[in-house]
């Protein structure tokens, strides 16, 4: 071999390797992005959940979380409160349980909040799945039956005896609450990220100072107009 055809040959090996190597870096960088990209999308739920709630929101709520009912699909959202350790309620399974939960406890609790979210943790697992969890501070205020400057009575969601002091009430509890959630996220067959476990994990809450409805409705939409039809109001 000419020495000629031998230098051309070296460069040639040269360029090849120069160019796996490129490629390489190509394709880390490309990983990197995509995990970016899905963190995100992925954080972003989160976001956007804290939001929903305070807007009372419960279309965008949904939006939030996969499509799917238990015993018709393999994947179906799952709302775990089991740590509250609620007798006969600890998970709702599927589109509708979700929603129903959403739109007669979760919306109707409070009449208007301030939720917030930090300490974001994703995990990305692969295969369209990821995991990962939150820290949620989260205050509103709670209709309540007052008599002579103690709270007698309060507003729970999950007492029915209690659906009545929605109706007018006359004083309100300023509530506080802090936890965290742990989530189970699954890319949709429209390869948006998606929440398909939500299991909410109160670590703290307290209800204090009595507000009177009629110091603060004034520069405010008669908020229990926004609640659904579970307080039976006349």
């Amino acid at each position: 071999m000419s020495k000629t055809n031998l230098l051309l040959a070296s460069l040639l090996i040269l360029s090849v390797v120069a160019l796996v190597v490129l490629i390489e870096d190509l394709q880390d960088k490309t990983e990197s992005l995509n995990s970016i990209a899905n963190r995100v999308e992925i954080e972003q739920l989160t976001t956007t959940y804290a939001w929903a709630i305070d807007r009372k929101d419960t279309d965008a709520l949904m939006n939030i979380f996969v499509k799917g009912e238990p015993g018709i699909s393999e994947i179906f959202p799952v709302y775990d409160i089991s740590s509250l350790n609620i007798p006969g309620l600890t998970r709702m399974e599927g589109v509708m349980a979700v929603r129903k939960f959403l739109d007669e406890a979760v919306i109707p609790a409070e009449a208007w909040t301030f939720s917030s979210i930090s300490n974001v943790e994703i995990s990305l697992e692969g295969n369209g799945r990821a995991s990962g969890g939150d820290y949620y501070i989260h205050e509103g205020y709670i209709p309540a039956e007052v008599n002579n400057g103690e709270v007698v009575r309060i507003y729970n969601q999950f007492m029915s005896d209690s659906y009545d002091l929605l109706c007018k009430p006359q004083h309100l509890v300023r509530s506080y609450k802090i936890g965290q959630h742990l989530y189970k996220f699954i890319k949709d067959s429209n390869g948006q990220w998606k929440i398909q476990e939500m299991l909410s994990s109160p670590l703290f809450s307290a209800d204090n100072e009595i507000v009177d409805v009629q110091q603060i409705s004034a520069a405010k939409k008669p908020w229990h107009q926004t609640f659904k039809a579970i307080s039976n109001c006349k």
